[in-house]
């Protein structure tokens, strides 16, 4: 985050989606909110916020302190379970290093969702402000195919894929945004 959104460097979450029906829609959080505030904790940098979310039971009320409009709004959210295809095998975020990215694995309604015809790659859930991804354009819920010619299926797919480049070399990334095929450039941290 930045001044940008009345918010100090790497504090708070940019709410870049709001899912119809969502607990989040019901708390009346909105598109463009910074969350900064979560259970009377700070939020710190957007890749934070999944990490407080994942440790409240489900049921649970929490207070959560968006800023919208440059105004602190406070809301109320109850945390539910989130709906997982297979619910043997959660799928935990992962964050890759230097880059600045935090990703997760492409679950099938989730591809479904962005309106891609084949599940493959990782989406990205957060990008940190001043990293490589994020001068490169990366952006939250862009979904990571392939990196230097090489299929991504997880973060480890990923993280092996860059550091096969080597330092100093720029990666080239082959992503799905909006429906179409996205190349990005992004230097080596």
């Amino acid at each position: 985050m930045d001044r940008a959104f009345g918010v100090e460097a790497r504090e708070g979450a940019l709410v870049s989606s709001v899912r119809p029906g969502s607990p989040a829609q019901r708390a009346g959080i909105e598109r463009g909110d910074v969350i900064v505030e979560y259970d009377g904790q700070k939020v710190g940098p957007s890749s934070s916020l999944p990490r407080m979310v994942a440790t409240t039971r489900p049921g649970t009320k929490v207070g959560l302190v968006v800023l919208r409009d440059g105004k602190r709004v406070p809301l109320e959210v109850t945390v539910t379970r989130m709906e997982e295809p297979d619910t043997s095998a959660a799928v935990k975020s992962e964050e890759t290093g230097k880059l600045g990215l935090t990703v997760q694995p492409l679950a099938p309604e989730e591809a479904a969702r962005l309106g891609l015809d084949e599940q493959r790659g990782v989406v990205v859930r957060s990008v940190e402000p001043r990293t490589p991804a994020a001068r490169a354009g990366i952006q939250v819920e862009d979904v990571i195919v392939e990196v230097n010619g090489k299929p991504v299926k997880d973060a480890a797919d990923l993280q092996r894929a860059l550091d096969k480049r080597g330092e100093g070399a720029a990666n080239v990334f082959l992503m799905q945004r909006d429906g179409q095929s996205v190349f990005v450039a992004v230097p080596s941290a």
